[in-house]
């Protein structure tokens, strides 16, 4: 079973917040990185971890988003955006393409951003919390 990581847990476990991350998700088994979260790792690490990261992730990686997913995003934005609470267009656009790269492969969203909730209801995508 599979499921794709989102930038918060990615990061809580890179800075060991989660030493094993297979315990905390069974019967889940392999953990899939959209580039977009990726791109969010890279702008909070030096450089200097850059290759080391892409080294750990890389074979995890998902192929970048289709114009059809930047598209949909767009429109997701639009009903949901201004229902938010916490105003960052950037931060809920990278969130529903993550989203959109786990409804493309029919698996769940693993998150601890309060946030996918609302992005996973709307688009009809599973959602772990732990």
């Amino acid at each position: 079973m599979k499921v794709v990581a989102d930038t918060s847990v990615l990061l809580d476990f890179l800075d060991g917040s989660i030493a094993d991350p297979y315990k905390l998700i069974r019967p889940y088994r392999m953990v899939f990185v959209s580039p977009v979260a990726f791109h969010e790792i890279l702008r909070t690490y030096s450089e200097e971890f850059h290759s080391g990261l892409l080294h750990e992730l890389g074979e995890e990686l998902l192929p970048p988003p289709k114009l059809e997913h930047w598209i949909e995003a767009a429109r997701v934005l639009r009903k949901l955006y201004p229902v938010r609470k916490e105003k960052n267009v950037a931060r809920m656009q990278n969130d529903v393409l993550i989203a959109l790269a786990a409804r493309d492969l029919g698996v769940p969203v693993w998150s601890r951003d309060l946030d996918f909730e609302f992005i996973c209801n709307h688009l009809a995508v599973g959602l772990l919390t732990s």
